[in-house]
């Protein structure tokens, strides 16, 4: 089982690709009172995107996902059991590196428009492992190996986007909170005792069930985890001031002039 409380923020995350097949629909809070008919003007659209943008700057840094970092971790254990393959692991002495992300702030995209897209270009995990198994539901033949290991996710984005439609009560607007990952690799040196021709076919067998592995990490800890994820994500998109809802609702009564009004409050 692992330990979801001495994870960082960006393991979180990476959980919440496999869970809900990279994305969480959320409804972020309008106040009582609105008026359909409000529009606002470019002054004041304008005034709404500066403030915005600079709450939800300071929200993703709250995070720790808004720089280059190392985080460093002791120690955690897998216990996994899927139908191709069953393992026990201890994973300890290693560092999740991540590259400065790069973040976007209030685009028009094809599916609508953006509030935020923060890419981190590559995410490293690296450490010792020692770890023991076996193949196939019936035990086909014996896993084992003790040895390092690295984790190598390229280009994990995270965006919450917004057709700028209320929702029929008109009290919340509906958010997609999307997670995708272009590229992930994985290696597990000395496993199998270093064999030449079992090393690099268990390998690759470890690697194509990445995703599910986490998955699995997460139901183990799922009452503790899940209000977690749901609370990194309101870090982001909420905040003590009403700006972005009121923004966004402005918006949604522009709709049918969003592009030039968005360039003339930039």
């Amino acid at each position: 089982m692992c330990n979801f409380r001495k994870i960082p923020t960006i393991f979180a995350l990476i959980i919440l690709i496999n869970i809900c097949n990279g994305e969480v629909e959320i409804c972020l809070k309008l106040k009582s009172g609105y008026s359909s008919t409000q529009t606002g003007n470019i002054e004041e659209i304008s005034t709404l995107l500066e403030k915005s943008g600079k709450e939800i700057k300071d929200a993703l840094d709250a995070t720790g996902l808004v720089s280059a970092q190392t985080t460093h971790f002791d120690f955690f254990h897998l216990n996994m059991s899927h139908a191709a393959i069953t393992i026990g692991g201890d994973f300890t002495n290693g560092n999740v590196t991540q590259e400065e992300p790069d973040t976007r702030l209030f685009t028009l995209v094809s599916d609508g428009f953006e509030i935020f897209n923060l890419t981190i270009p590559t995410i490293y995990i690296n450490g010792s492992y020692t770890l023991a198994g076996y193949i196939g539901a019936h035990r086909l033949f014996d896993i084992y190996g003790t040895g390092d290991f690295y984790l190598n996710m390229t280009k994990f984005s995270v965006a919450a986007v917004t057709s700028l439609t209320k929702n029929s009560t008109h009290l919340c607007m509906p958010i997609t909170v999307k997670l995708y990952v272009a590229g992930c690799k994985s290696n597990f040196g000395e496993l199998m005792g270093g064999d030449p021709l079992l090393e690099p076919l268990i390998n690759g067998d470890i690697e194509a069930i990445v995703p599910e592995a986490i998955t699995i990490m997460y139901r183990e800890d799922a009452d503790w985890a899940d209000p977690f994820i749901q609370n990194v994500i309101n870090q982001i998109l909420s905040s003590n001031s009403n700006s972005l809802p009121y923004l966004l609702y402005l918006l949604s009564n522009n709709k049918d002039n969003l592009a030039s009004l968005l360039n003339s409050s930039r």
